[in-house]
This record gives structure tokens, C-alpha cells and sequence, in this order.
């Protein structure tokens, strides 16, 4: 059997992608931890590999499952270093104060799937979307879904867009600029919703959804974007244009199924609960639902 710092070395990497991360989750340097994962690595016969910006562990054995599993129990009993991701756009309420008993990511991720994945193996513990089109089907064996809130989406621009000066805008306002649309490899359903309105000069398509990227894309003062008033608050250079897409999307908690009623769960929901009620006096079209 794996140690359990052996082993979180391993999932941290997996998770992050950076070994200089996943050092600064495990309080180390991040040669410690390449030794914690090659010892890891050589217990369990596996190997990892490296594809598309990814880790990815060359096969997937029944007792590295088991593995998994003893030691998410374990997290959950100790109440303690329990893995919690989320979309950048509710980073800011995750961060200040710290959640107590809980890592939390880097709020970037590949896609859907690969977030999906990640819980299933139990390599985190929760998810917290903002896209609510793409979640686990109701019938889905392993994944349940929490929540959290609703909003209305509306076009997002940068504080000194021109649009931001104009009103009554019209589809040929918009059509002036170019979009920087979701990409279908990380938000299938959305991407779809939101290529249906039609509307933009262009579509730029992210090859990943990170902070870095969609900030940097949008602050050239032209490119318009998409969201809700949950992210434009916690974006400060972001403003919301008043051209409302007819899409609602919110937040929501994606976990195992066999987590759900946990009191671990239940203490972090009524933790962002409060959190999102003290947001709600800036964003008054969201609607709480928990």
C-alpha cells in the first residue's frame, strides 16, 4: 500500500498539471514530490504520461481504485486537505476567506470531461461549475449535482469597450466586434447554445479556458465575451453590456453520488451558501437555490 503522502503527490500532479504546484499544495519542493510520485509509480506498476498539457496514467488498476477510494475516505473523516475545484468565475469568493479543510485548484481546467473524470477516480473531491448546460445527465451512475445558483447570461466586454457608452444596442452593434465563444471541446452544450444566438465578427475558440487567456482576450477593449454578474464582480475590468442572451446558467457542486449527503459536503454548502448571500446585494439577478 501506498503512503498517503506518497499517493496525494501522485493525484496532485494528475489534478494541477505542475509539479511546482502540486509542491506548493504539499508544502515541499517539487523534488520532493517527483521522489514521492516516482516511489508511488513504482508500488503501484504503473507509469504516467504526458499528452496535450495533461498527466495521465498509462492504466487504470482495480487497487489503485481501491487506493483512491480508502484515501478520499480518509479526507473526509479527518475533515481535512479535501480537494475542491472550480471555474475561474467564482474564484474570488473561494480564496478570501480560505475554506477551511480544503484545497483548492488552480481554476483552470481542460474541459467538462476531463473535470468529470477526475472526480469519478476520486483525484478531487468537488466541482464547482458555472456552466450549468454541460452537467452530469440526471441518470448518470457515478456523479450527482448540487445547485448552488441561477443567473441570467448576459454579453460581457471590457470597461472601455465602445458598446460600453452606447444603449438600445441592436445585433448590428454587436455584430462590429468579435466574440471570444467557448470551445466545444471543453463546454460541448454551451458552446452550442451560445453559437446558435449567431451574433459577432468572429469567433475566437480558446484551446483551454483559463484565467490567463479569457482576461487577456477581452482587455484588448474589443473582444466581447459571455457570463453573468457573478463573474463580471469578481472581474473588476469586466462590465456587462445590457443585451440579455435568453440563457440562464449558475452555479452547481459536481460530485460522486456517494458523497452527497456527507457532512463534509453539507458543511461546504452551507459555506458558499453564505458566501454567495453576501454577493447577492451586487448581483441581484441571481437567484440562490440553496
Amino acid at each position: 500500500m501506498v503512503t498517503e503522502e506518497q499517493l496525494e503527490a501522485l493525484d496532485l500532479l494528475i489534478w494541477l498539471g505542475n509539479g511546482k504546484l502540486a509542491g506548493e499544495r504539499q508544502y515541499c519542493n517539487q523534488s520532493s514530490v517527483s521522489r514521492r510520485i516516482s516511489s508511488c509509480l513504482e508500488i503501484l506498476g504503473v507509469s504516467l504520461d504526458r499528452r496535450n498539457g495533461q498527466y495521465l496514467l498509462s492504466e487504470s488498476k482495480d487497487y489503485l481504485l481501491l487506493e483512491l477510494e480508502l484515501h478520499q475516505l480518509l479526507r473526509l473523516r479527518a475533515g481535512a486537505r479535501l480537494r475542491l475545484e472550480a471555474t475561474h468565475c467564482v474564484s474570488y469568493l473561494l480564496t478570501q476567506p480560505p475554506l477551511p479543510g480544503w484545497i483548492l485548484g488552480s481554476f483552470d481546467h481542460r474541459s467538462v470531461d476531463r473535470m468529470y473524470e477526475l472526480l469519478r477516480e476520486r483525484v478531487i473531491d468537488v466541482w464547482i461549475t458555472s456552466d450549468t448546460f454541460d452537467l452530469p445527465a440526471a441518470d448518470d451512475p457515478d456523479l450527482g449535482v448540487i445547485q448552488l445558483s441561477h443567473w441570467p447570461a448576459w454579453v460581457l466586454a471590457d470597461a472601455h469597450h465602445p458598446l460600453c457608452r452606447e444603449s438600445g444596442l441592436s445585433n448590428g452593434d454587436l455584430d462590429r466586434f468579435p466574440v471570444l465563444a467557448f470551445p466545444q471541446t471543453i463546454y460541448p452544450v454551451m458552446a452550442g447554445a451560445l453559437a446558435a444566438i449567431g451574433f459577432g465578427a468572429s469567433h475566437t475558440r480558446l484551446a483551454r479556458y483559463d484565467r490567463g487567456s479569457w482576461n487577456s482576450h477581452t482587455a484588448d477593449e474589443v473582444t466581447l465575451s459571455f457570463g453573468g454578474s457573478v463573474s463580471a464582480h469578481g472581474s473588476p475590468g469586466q462590465v456587462m453590456l445590457q443585451w440579455d442572451l435568453g440563457l440562464v446558467s449558475g452555479e452547481a457542486l459536481v460530485l460522486r453520488r456517494d458523497l452527497l449527503s456527507h457532512l463534509q459536503v453539507a458543511m461546504l454548502v452551507e459555506q458558499l451558501r453564505q458566501r454567495f448571500q453576501r454577493l447577492q446585494p451586487h448581483c441581484q439577478d441571481m437567484t440562490l437555490l440553496v
